[in-house]
């Protein structure tokens, strides 16, 4: 596959490949040690006795296969768009599986090959008045036991229900008890950070909003305003998660914003019958302009006699057109997606809107500032003629 080399160049020549991947000491190499059939070629060719244990030390050299294992989780490391978390919690739990299973097997080992048998493998269910020591274990299973034994090392939780009798068991739990408890306490760190790490766009979010309150809790806002902020705030975590508008967007060189923004919102502008017929080159650079608002049911978008230069395009929802006298409502009209609203005051310098437009649903709403792109008028003559023809047409 193809890899980065030092200077950060992607190599893909199948030469070069092949080549690091012979003189790897982890590539070709270390697939043909540990992938050779030695315990199987034991087995069949040669008959002597307990070949199935000398059969399975040589299994052992499958272990070097280990390295893969790491070599998968750097690689999913390195990837975009993927579950971080699920990886580094499944990346954690394998080797500290891998390591209590290793150590497990040696402690068995240790106790197997004692040559006076005076270990717990042999004496387990012995009762023998001359010996200090006596083990009974009603499950009499030497691996579980083995992992039972280093878990209670590791985590120190458990009874140590096994007496250390000789000295080469005395020397491994030294060492176990050494150097394994950073190593248990690097694995309860790593968990800590990954479970941590699943909430930090929450925990941002929700002190981002606590400095918010404050900020308008220390200017004097009413209290039903900041109830009013801190409830749009919530709702928009509810919808997306902190999710929003990308920065990315915001600071992307601009053919990548022009190219985005109009395969996602061009629709609208480009099938507005007061855009009709303009130049492409004029409605990509209008298209950029666009601004994307997030507005919940009973949200006002616009109030009537408000001057803000904007028409607006819904992308998503639906909006009702009222008039207030008082408290009561007055219902015009309801828009739904793909429809627009505003033009003659989006088009047209202290314009006021006609109308209050109020959110039904979850309404997504692209708004589009006259002043922002006034300026482009200038380089597309024909274009503004055409617009303002068309709004004329149109007896908005």
């Amino acid at each position: 596959m193809p890899y980065q080399d030092e200077s950060g160049e992607i190599i893909t020549t199948r030469r070069q490949i092949i080549r690091r991947y012979v003189r790897s000491p982890t590539g070709l190499w270390l697939n043909l040690v540990s992938a050779s059939p030695l315990d199987s070629l034991l087995l069949i060719f040669i008959r002597v006795k307990q070949r199935w244990i000398w059969a399975s030390y040589l299994r052992c050299i499958q272990v070097f296969r280990i390295v893969f294992i790491f070599k998968y989780f750097n690689l999913k490391y390195e990837r975009l768009n993927v579950n971080m978390v699920l990886q580094k919690m499944s990346s954690t739990i394998t080797y500290f599986a891998l390591f209590t299973h290793t150590a497990a097997c040696i402690w068995f080992l240790i106790g197997k090959y004692d040559p006076d048998k005076n270990t717990w493998v042999y004496q387990n269910n012995k009762t023998d008045a001359k010996r200090v020591y006596t083990y009974v274990f009603q499950y009499n299973s030497p691996y579980i036991l083995s992992i039972y034994y280093i878990c209670s090392l590791m985590s120190t939780v458990g009874p140590m229900a096994i007496p250390l009798t000789t000295l080469p068991e005395l020397l491994f739990t030294i060492i176990i008890m050494l150097f394994v408890k950073p190593i248990t306490a690097l694995f309860i760190g790593e968990v800590s950070a990954t479970i941590a790490s699943s909430t930090y766009t929450l925990v941002n979010k929700d002190y981002d909003t606590s400095i918010l309150k404050i900020y308008m809790q220390n200017d004097r806002v009413s209290p039903p305003l900041i109830s009013k902020v801190i409830n749009y705030v919530k709702m928009l975590w509810v919808l997306g998660r902190g999710t929003q508008f990308p920065d990315f967007l915001k600071t992307a060189p601009r053919y990548l914003s022009e190219e985005f923004k109009v395969t996602a919102y061009g629709m609208h502008v480009i099938k507005a019958p007061v855009f009709k017929g303009c130049d492409s080159d004029f409605l990509r650079q209008v298209i950029t302009y666009l601004k994307r608002f997030t507005f919940f049911p009973g949200n006002f978008i616009a109030y009537k006699g408000e001057v803000n230069n904007r028409m607006y395009f819904i992308h998503q929802g639906s909006i009702e057109v009222v008039t207030m006298e008082g408290s009561i409502e007055y219902l015009h009209e309801i828009l739904y997606e793909r429809d627009i609203f505003g033009v003659t005051q989006g088009l047209e310098n202290g314009k006021p809107h006609q109308y209050t437009y109020k959110a039904v649903t979850v309404v997504i709403i692209l708004a589009l500032k006259f002043t922002d792109w006034q300026h482009l008028c200038a380089f597309f003559p024909k274009s503004r003629e055409k617009i303002f023809r068309q709004l004329a047409n149109l007896n908005l």
